[in-house]
This record gives structure tokens, sequence and C-alpha cells, in this order.
């Protein structure tokens, strides 16, 4: 069973299906959501990190990031409750309304 946690409480898994509602194009699993965002070029790629990077230092949370050329996978869970929390699900939201 998969399960959201926020602080330390466990949500129930209808919020999880919720958030995947809300995320349709992020990959859920056990403990993480992620995407991969393809892009035209390196160069691209350099700047929409740079705006998530920015992003996420005004939210204080701060996703996994991998560039690889023209892709950035982006990966949100929150380490100190070990798991997917309120915050990763806001996180993606945001990065979603970035202009890219």
């Amino acid at each position: 069973m998969l399960l959201l946690i926020l602080g330390g409480t466990m949500i129930a898994e209808e919020i999880i299906n919720k958030a995947k509602e809300q995320l349709p194009s992020w990959v859920t699993e056990a403990k993480l959501i992620y995407k991969l965002f393809v892009f035209r070029s390196f160069e691209k790629s350099i700047v929409f990190t740079n705006k998530v990077a920015l992003l996420a230092e005004s939210l204080d949370h701060h996703p996994d990031i991998l560039i690889q050329y023209n892709k950035v996978k982006i990966t949100c869970s929150t380490h100190d409750v070990g798991g997917l929390s309120i915050k990763d699900i806001h996180l993606a939201q945001q990065i979603d309304a970035l202009e890219i």
C-alpha cells in the first residue's frame, strides 16, 4: 500500500490518488514522484533547471535533479519524513506551472 506522509502522519491512499489526478504526467513510486522533462537543447535544460532551483529555494524544499543533455529528471521526496509529503505535491505543481 502506498501512503502519503504529512509531517510524521500517514494520510490515506485516496489522497495520493487525488494527487495523481492533479499531476498526471508525474510518476509515483513507493516514496517519491518524478517527471522527465525533454528540451530542444542542453541550454534550455539548464535554463529550466535554474528556474526549478530558484523555485525550490523559495519553498525551502529541494528536489533531486538529474540533467542528461536535453533531459531533466526531477524527483521529489521529503527526506526528513522518509517519503512523500504535501510539500512534494505542492513543489511538483509549481514546477508544472513554470514557463518552459
